[in-house]
C-alpha cells in the first residue's frame, strides 16, 4: 500500500488556482518535475519560465519521456490532444502553491534553518540527530532557493514526522 499523501489532479488544480483542461480530477499525480531530462514516468511536468529558458518549449519532450501531462501558463504548449493539462497564470507561483499545500497536508513538523553560512551542514547534523527517534525528511543538497525549496517540500508526500 502506498503511504504517500495522495495528490489528485483535482486537488492540485484547486491548490494552485488552476484550470484542468484535460484529464480526470481523480487521477493521482505521482510527482512534479521541472526538468524534462530527469523526470520519472508518470510525473506532471511544470513548465517554469526563467531568464534564459521557457519550460513550455520542453513540454513535448517531457511528454515523449513519459510525463503524464503538463502544468503550463500557455495552453497551446500542450499540443492538440493532451492526456493531462493544467493551466495556471504563473507556473512558478503554482509550483510554490503546490508545495505549500503538500507541506500543510503532510502534518510534518518543519525545522527551518536560516543564516548566511553553514545551513547545509546544520541541516544534515539536525536531521541525523532526529533520525534515531523520528521519521525524518531532509532536502537533498542545498535546494533552498525559490525553486529548490518547493521541489523539496513536494517530497513531504512521503509523510515524515519531521522535515529539516
Amino acid at each position: 500500500m502506498d503511504e504517500r499523501l495522495p495528490l489528485t489532479l483535482g486537488t492540485l488544480a484547486r491548490a494552485v488556482d488552476g484550470r484542468l483542461c484535460a484529464g480526470e480530477p481523480s487521477v493521482v499525480v505521482r510527482g512534479l518535475s521541472i526538468d524534462s531530462r530527469s523526470l520519472n514516468a508518470g510525473d506532471l511536468f511544470v513548465a517554469i519560465q526563467g531568464d534564459r529558458f521557457d519550460g513550455h518549449t520542453f513540454v513535448a519532450d517531457a511528454l515523449a519521456r513519459g510525463a503524464m501531462g503538463a502544468l503550463v501558463s500557455d495552453e497551446t504548449a500542450l499540443g492538440p490532444s493532451p492526456a493531462v493539462g493544467l493551466v495556471v497564470g504563473d507556473t512558478l507561483r503554482a509550483l510554490q502553491m503546490a508545495s505549500r499545500y503538500v507541506r500543510r497536508a503532510s502534518g510534518a513538523t518543519v525545522v527551518a534553518i536560516t543564516g548566511s553560512a553553514g545551513k547545509t551542514t546544520t541541516k544534515e547534523l539536525t536531521a541525523a540527530a532526529l533520525t534515531s527517534s523520528y521519521k525524518v525528511f531532509r532536502s537533498r543538497g542545498n535546494l533552498n532557493n525559490h525553486i529548490g525549496l518547493p521541489l523539496s517540500l513536494l517530497e513531504l508526500r512521503a509523510r515524515p514526522e519531521i522535515a529539516v
